[in-house]
């Protein structure tokens, strides 16, 4: 069984405890059930914009979220 989606990107979320990123868009529709859909695109909103990569079966990109 293959780790939830959360867990693959987990290191690309939390820094020290604290929220540096947050997934959106596709990857979370479902989690809201917006969508039954499961896909292989995990898309995280941060403050820094790194180019896309895969990772396991996972293709994750990168946007830049808005700073508050």
């Amino acid at each position: 069984m293959a780790p939830p989606q959360y867990q693959v990107v987990k290191d690309l979320l939390e820094e020290d405890g604290k929220v540096i990123g947050y997934r959106t868009r596709y990857s979370i529709y479902t989690k809201l059930g917006l969508s039954t859909q499961i896909g292989n695109l995990i898309q995280i909103g941060k403050n820094e914009v790194r180019p896309e990569f895969k990772r396991g079966k996972y293709k994750i990109s990168f946007f830049a979220s808005a700073k508050a």
